[in-house]
């Protein structure tokens, strides 16, 4: 799917009544420099919701790496990446709503379980789910710019792994966003 052929009608439009009565946030969990995270309930399902820091709500460059993220991840279809759902605004400001992964990131499953890697099965696993997400993201022209412990996330089921936040992707088809210009990078660049 390319972004042009998804109806912008599908993915940005005001969240009707039956919608905002069936979203109820359960938990607010870490955010980062730009955005703040929250585990919900939409209609019986769990999801990740993500909404610009009030500070940066109107501000139209970082409007705009949030649209970038969301359409970039909305085109995106791989076991190994988290799924994007829905762009959303609400009485708060924009949010995007991604899939929500039941489980630990990185650093905390080596921090409850040092010896993580020393199984070969979940090393093997690992490098192998790694080396092929990124694969399919440069197959599709996606560079990932905020590879960190924090975005990979491991599953409780399965020891999956799945990468998050494509909010400093660089794509081919945004300008003047996260990923195209330093001044908008991730902190650690």
């Amino acid at each position: 799917i390319f972004i042009s052929a998804i109806p912008e009608s599908s993915i940005i439009s005001p969240a009707d009544a039956s919608d905002l009565h069936s979203l109820t946030v359960l938990q607010q969990l870490d955010g980062g420099t730009t955005s703040l995270g929250y585990k919900v309930r939409l209609h019986g399902c769990l999801h990740f919701m993500k909404r610009l820091r009030p500070e940066f709500q109107h501000d139209a460059t970082y409007q705009s790496a949030f649209k970038k993220e969301f359409l970039t991840g909305y085109r995106l279809q791989h076991p190994n990446l988290v799924h994007y759902y829905r762009l959303d605004e609400d009485a708060r400001g924009m949010y995007m709503l991604t899939e929500y992964v039941e489980g630990d990131t990185l650093m905390q499953v080596l921090k409850s379980n040092p010896e993580f890697f020393c199984n070969r099965k979940n090393l093997t696993d690992f490098v192998g789910q790694l080396l092929d997400v990124f694969r399919y993201l440069h197959a599709h022209q996606v560079l990932y710019l905020d590879l960190k412990p924090d975005n990979l996330m491991i599953t409780h089921i399965d020891n999956r792994l799945k990468l998050v936040d494509l909010g400093c992707c660089k794509t081919d088809s945004f300008d003047n966003t996260a990923g195209r210009n330093l001044m908008f990078a991730a902190p650690e660049q």
